[in-house]
């Protein structure tokens, strides 16, 4: 594909919608206030559960946490995406459960086809395809999930992606580590203590957008749109 002139698109914390705050952010802080509210008005016992909100909430708090960086990048030099906004990601060290917090990068040389998909049938497969299986949109890992497809950032309640097909061999895919994750033998079909889960490099990366329509004529108007 060659170099678009004057390309330019920049899209930060593009993850963070509304759901995803109000699960992460807004929820935890309202029911940490309330206990400390009750413990002050009603009874003091509420305090404790005051202590405890952060591992009620442990799970948004980590999704949230996870997906915070997630951005874009489309200029002359090509396409990238992650934490594209911090100077340190591309010396960052994370593994699987936290590849949001590193940079994928791909040159326009590498970029074959680029789509804005807003399809609630396509966006589910997004989330849920053997193919796009990530750690963006799961505190743990489900017992099929076989692999984590590097470059696939799809967080909670994704209304908007950009799927970018790319060639694996130009692209820059930094290289992040597995996760161990424990079932304690509660499987019977696979019956381990833990299993180790792993990236897998494949040829399309899928990023969030808060503004598809504004991306999609961008693309339309610079490079070919995957459509259909």
């Amino acid at each position: 594909m060659d170099r678009p002139e004057r390309f330019a698109y920049r899209e930060d914390h593009c993850a963070l919608g509304l759901p995803l705050l109000v699960m992460g952010l807004c929820g935890p802080v309202a029911l940490f206030a309330l206990c400390f509210a009750l413990g002050l008005t009603v009874n003091p016992q509420w305090f404790v559960g005051a202590a405890f909100v952060p591992i009620y909430c442990m799970v948004p708090v980590s999704l949230l946490y996870r997906n915070w960086p997630t951005g874009i990048r489309l200029d002359e030099q090509g396409v990238r995406i992650g934490a594209v906004s911090s100077k340190r990601a591309e010396r960052r060290s994370t593994t699987v459960t936290h590849q949001n917090w590193a940079v994928f990068s791909c040159p326009w040389s590498g970029v074959h086809e680029m789509s804005v998909v807003t399809d609630r049938d396509a966006l589910k497969r997004l989330r849920t395809s053997p193919e796009f299986h990530t750690l963006s949109n799961r505190w743990a890992k489900p017992k099929t999930m076989a692999w984590c497809m590097a470059g696939v950032l799809v967080p909670p309640f994704m209304r908007a992606a950009l799927v970018i097909r790319i060639d694996a061999e130009v692209a820059s895919v930094p290289d992040f580590g597995s996760a161990l994750f424990f079932s304690n033998y509660t499987d019977p079909s696979d019956p381990h203590f833990s299993r180790r889960l792993r990236p897998r490099v494949g040829d399309t990366w899928v990023v969030p957008t808060r503004h598809p329509e504004r991306l999609r004529a961008l693309i339309a108007g610079s490079l070919p749109v995957l459509r259909g």
